[in-house]
């Protein structure tokens, strides 16, 4: 299991002290489409948010 979830990779990697970290480009991929997952990548500033849905 990773240690961090896209948001916690996003926010320590938009919190670096480097200038190119600002910018990145980062996509969250996420099996959760709800509003608060989606707000929650916009508030870390993810660049593009990806949801994978599934058919059981």
């Amino acid at each position: 299991m990773p240690r961090m979830n896209s948001c916690d990779a996003a926010r320590a990697i938009r919190a670096m002290d480097r200038s190119s970290c600002k910018q990145t480009p980062i996509v969250a991929m996420t099996a959760n489409a709800f509003a608060e997952d989606v707000r929650a990548a916009v508030i870390v500033r993810c660049t593009k948010i990806c949801a994978d849905f599934c058919n059981v």
